[in-house]
């Protein structure tokens, strides 16, 4: 035993020599020092010497650390080979177990990240487990062997997608960064190994809170890591992608913007040969690619693809990440294509992304992205050859993507539509039932998909109405109320005022498609109250906040405070916080994203009061549209007119006074076109005419628009106003005593009021 001792002085001076070379200038070749240094001392060291353990454990940390600089994967074979001696070595009781079994773990989920074998990552989860099982509670080791833990475990739900893997994840970095202190160095990596949870569980479930979670973590973690940190590119291009979807949801290009300037820096920052240098090229490519999508500048998607480029050359054939990075450039390939209509591009497109699906395993949750990507690509290809075989390679695609993704995942909405979408256009060229059948199906599954982005659902379910109108299904109007529904989905409360507009503008019409159909099916009633639905829709949304609760006041005070202190706070912050998608905006600031984040919450905490109130006794209606028997009631001194303005049909509703009926009076000889000419020539003659005029022209049989304005104002009456006092039975004679009279304000009667609705835009 003496002599092991006196040996064990001897070497100490070696192990102090390699542990203290990582703290020098030159880190590979001061990693060459340590590990040539370290394997001397271990092969000098017997099995049974007290520092054996700790000199193999030292030495297989340096492996690591020059797998990751190099990516050699012989050096991580080894550091896996020497971690199971040390833990082999060590007594479960011994203050080192955890940190040991910890280290495996790493080696072992580097190793999978490198080849993609699943044994390596079950290995990994296991070693860390025993690790944090191990580990003193409260003690330093806790929190890195939990943030690992996560990191293996968030590995595992990407490939496999079981949520109770992503769940514990999130668990375990949560303890993580609460056991972690302010000030340690380590606080910044396990900020950033939460923030990538929340934005898988956001991918994988949708909920915008998951997303805003991760971007504030990403942001800490960005701020705690010193320029010139190994770590420092990591952050930086996790928080560029977090921001690109958080663009995808919302659309704001701010966001955009500053994902590509994290994404830029990045790639600068990481040194060429790194291993973490193709993850970061495809990242930046990722983000000029969805640029150009928004703004359509070339010089955009000419740099997405020169990323992408660069990113699957410095991908190994072996590495589990190169089917996503072919499938991302094939992606560019065709988006330019569409642009340029250069077929090379299109080819490019389809190649690189049937080597992607040939790569991805079968299992593997980016197999079905793979497959849809590749079927768009065929069917951009018929579209300008027509050769129905690259139709069919697009159906057959896009339908193994539609069947290999879960029920309930946001992805399937865009996938079905798409699927949709692509069957329509065989259909065009060989009709058959069966399949109109399968598109309508695919439309309605993707309309209702209660995870999918609002907007893709939204037009799903037009495009579902419109079939099944075209077709005279029983579905029809159920596929209307579906449409109606979506909308404050779309028009979210979570939104600034000029932002909901935007997204109506967006959206079109589609309130009068719902109408038109319910008025020629003769639900005169659910027309009215869809009418109602789509008018003024963000102005009726900023009404619904200050409506006086009184009725809810006195039967559930609580839930009545409640609401109203949300409601204050969104009517305020609604039109207070500054628009993001402001272009003059290209870095919004760190308060200025704290308030948009805390408004969305707002809205949210909003929808959940109001669903908890609804499920109350006699409260399932509150702060619902208005039925149709409540809106009869708007006439109350004279017939009310509401005209409904469709593409191919314009119809108008009228409200009696004391009746419950509805009457529709058709209006054929209205014409869209010419009510546009009318809107643009009118602020030019408004005031220029007394009404009274109306009585005393003669109008032409035909319908031209001239630059005279009475033309203008005959037309209007001939086409519009005519028809509906024909179907009242009024006379010119008692319409111009009735004017008159309003104009003195002696009238006991009113004309009828008139409200034209292009619905969605809120007129």
């Amino acid at each position: 035993m003496k002599a092991v001792n006196d040996d064990s002085l001897q070497i100490l001076p070696f192990l102090q020599r390699g542990i203290s070379l990582l703290q020098q200038r030159d880190v590979l070749t001061e990693l060459e020092e340590r590990i040539n240094s370290l394997r001397k001392v271990n092969e000098y060291l017997p099995q049974d010497h007290p520092m054996k353990a700790r000199c193999l454990a030292h030495l297989g940390g340096s492996l690591q650390s020059r797998f990751e600089h190099l990516g050699d994967p012989t050096d991580l074979g080894e550091a896996i080979t020497v971690n199971q001696q040390a833990v082999r070595l060590t007594p479960e009781d011994h203050r080192d177990k955890p940190g040991y079994l910890d280290s495996l773990g790493i080696s072992f989920q580097c190793r999978f990240g490198r080849f993609g074998n699943m044994d390596d990552l079950d290995k990994a989860i296991t070693a860390q487990q025993q690790a944090v099982r191990l580990a003193p509670k409260g003690g330093p080791d806790e929190p890195r062997c939990l943030t690992n833990l996560g990191n293996s475990l968030e590995i595992r739900f990407q490939r496999l997608g079981s949520l109770v893997d992503l769940g514990e994840a999130i668990t375990a970095q949560q303890q993580a960064v609460r056991l972690t202190p302010d000030g340690h160095p380590g606080k910044a990596g396990r900020l950033h190994n939460l923030g990538s949870c929340f934005q898988s569980r956001f991918k994988r479930l949708g909920d915008l809170a998951d997303l805003d979670k991760a971007i504030t973590a990403q942001q800490q973690a960005v701020c705690l890591t010193p320029d010139g940190h190994p770590d420092k590119p990591a952050c930086l291009d996790s928080l560029g992608i977090f921001f690109q979807c958080r663009f995808e949801r919302l659309g704001d290009l701010a966001d955009l913007d500053e994902a590509i300037m994290l994404n830029q820096q990045a790639v600068r920052l990481t040194s060429d040969g790194h291993p973490d240098k193709p993850g970061h090229l495809d990242s930046l490519g990722a983000s000029f690619l969805r640029r150009f999508e928004r703004l359509g500048n070339l010089a955009d998607i000419d740099e997405a693809i020169t990323a992408q480029q660069q990113a699957v050359r410095l991908t190994p054939d072996d590495h589990p990440d190169k089917p996503e990075c072919l499938n991302n450039l094939g992606s560019s390939f065709e988006s330019r294509f569409t642009r340029r209509g250069d077929l090379a591009d299109l080819d490019n497109a389809i190649t690189a992304q049937q080597q992607a699906v040939c790569l991805i395993p079968d299992g593997h949750p980016g197999k079905p992205t793979c497959l849809h990507n590749l079927g768009d690509s065929f069917r951009s290809r018929f579209q300008r050859l027509g050769e129905l075989a690259d139709l069919d390679e697009a159906i057959t695609a896009q339908q193994q993507a539609v069947r290999l993704t879960p029920d309930g995942h946001p992805v399937a909405a865009g996938f079905l539509y798409d699927l949709a979408d692509t069957l329509l256009i065989w259909c065009s060229h060989q009709y058959d039932e069966a399949t109109i059948a399968q598109v309508t199906s695919a439309f309605s599954r993707s309309a209702k998909s209660e995870s999918g982005p609002p907007f893709i659902r939204l037009r799903a379910a037009r495009h579902w109405a419109i079939l099944c109108f075209a077709f005279q299904s029983s579905e029809t109007l159920d596929t209307c109320a579906t449409l109606v529904d979506l909308i404050p989905r779309v028009v979210w409360l979570g939104r600034t005022v000029d932002q909901r507009y935007k997204e109506i503008s967006r959206a079109g019409n589609i309130v009068a498609d719902a109408v038109m159909a319910a008025i020629h099916l003769g639900e005169f009633k659910l027309a009215l109250e869809w009418m109602e639905q789509g008018r003024s829709i963000v102005w009726g949304q900023m009404l619904q906040l200050r409506t006086p609760l009184d009725k809810l006041h006195k039967c559930h005070p609580e839930e009545a405070k409640l609401l109203e202190r949300i409601s204050r706070s969104l009517d305020a912050t609604s039109v207070a916080y500054p628009d993001h998608s402001d272009s003059s905006r290209t870095r919004p600031s760190r308060s200025l994203e704290k308030e948009a984040q805390a408004h969305r919450r707002r809205a949210e905490e909003y929808d959940d009061i109001l669903a908890r109130i609804r499920s109350l006794p006699d409260f399932s209606e509150f702060l619902r549209p208005q039925k149709s028997e409540s809106l009869c009631k708007a006439a109350t001194s004279g017939p009310v007119v509401i005209i409904n303005v469709h593409g191919t049909r314009y119809d108008a509703l009228i409200l009696l006074p004391r009746s419950s009926c509805i009457s529709h009076v058709p209006l054929p000889g209205f014409d869209l076109s010419i009510l546009e000419q009318i809107l643009e020539q009118m602020p030019r003659f408004a005031g220029s005419m007394r009404r009274a005029d109306l009585m005393q022209r003669h109008y032409a049989p035909d319908s031209a628009i001239e630059t005279e304005s009475p033309n203008v104002l005959e037309w209007l009456w001939c086409q519009m106003v005519e028809p509906i006092l024909r179907y009242l039975k009024v006379s010119y004679l008692h319409l111009y005593h009735c004017l008159q009279a309003t104009d003195s304000a002696h009238s006991s009667y009113e004309s009828p009021r008139m409200v034209t609705c292009p619905t969605s835009h809120g007129v």
